[in-house]
């Protein structure tokens, strides 16, 4: 849901959610371009991956690996990501009503 967290990043600078969102937005911009470059490089070598990615889909250490990555992101932005969805839904249907009405 990366229109989410871009909505939520356009919240109100008085606003403390939006500070808290702010200050984090090298991070995550840190880890966007690590997944473009990744991306890059298997795009340049896919057999090379496919065949690496095969291997190591039934090691028990990357089901471990992957599940506490997943675990510390919901954990860390659970909350932010629930009050984004929310504002996001909201003014979706704030631009729906108002054509609705015009």
């Amino acid at each position: 849901m990366p229109w989410v967290l871009h909505n939520a990043f356009l919240i109100r600078a008085g606003d403390r959610l939006g500070v808290v969102l702010d200050t984090e937005r090298p991070f995550l911009g840190r880890i966007g371009e690590g997944f473009q470059y990744l991306s890059e490089v298997v795009k340049l070598a896919l057999e090379e991956w496919a065949a690496m990615l095969m291997r190591m889909v039934g090691k028990p250490e990357v089901h471990r690996f992957a599940s506490d990555i997943i675990s510390a992101l919901v954990w860390n932005s659970s909350h932010k990501l629930q009050v984004a969805s929310w504002l996001y839904l909201s003014k979706l249907l704030h631009k729906l009503s108002k054509k609705e009405i015009d």
